[in-house]
Formats: structure tokens, C-alpha cells, sequence
């Protein structure tokens, strides 16, 4: 299978985007956590980068766990 090639459902669409929405969020939250307990910022951006780039090897390629729903077209009439 051809991951740039991009085929995912919709519903995959949508599982996909709460992944990324969820996914940003609590990396978000644990950031500003962990860069509250350490009092560096440098730390928060570092480990926010850290953990956006996990998100996005979850959600960027086209898993086949996001083509689980096909479209089916109909057959053309003649």
C-alpha cells in the first residue's frame, strides 16, 4: 500500500482528526506541565515538538486503519 498516496474514508477522516485534536491537546497540557515544574520554557517548546511530531506519524500517513469504510460506487448505466 501506498502511504502518500492519501485514500482514507470519511469516517477515517474523522477518526483521524480526533486523534490529531486530542493528540495536540494533552501534548499541550503536558508541556506546559512539565515546563511549569522544571521553570523553563525552552523545555516546553522542546518537548511540545517532541510529542506534535508523534501526533503527526499517527495522523499524517494513510494508515489502513483509516480505510476501514470504503465508498462504494455504483456500476455506470449505459
Amino acid at each position: 500500500m501506498n502511504y502518500l498516496e492519501g485514500t482514507i474514508d470519511f469516517a477515517g477522516q474523522l477518526r483521524c482528526q480526533k486523534y490529531m485534536n486530542y493528540g495536540l491537546c494533552t501534548s499541550a497540557v503536558i508541556s506546559y506541565i512539565y515546563g511549569y515544574l522544571v521553570q523553563d520554557s525552552y523545555c516546553v517548546i522542546k518537548l511540545f515538538l517532541i510529542l506534535a511530531s508523534l501526533v503527526a506519524l499517527v495522523c499524517l500517513p494513510a494508515w489502513s486503519m483509516y480505510n476501514k469504510n470504503p465508498l462504494k460506487f455504483q456500476k455506470k448505466k449505459e
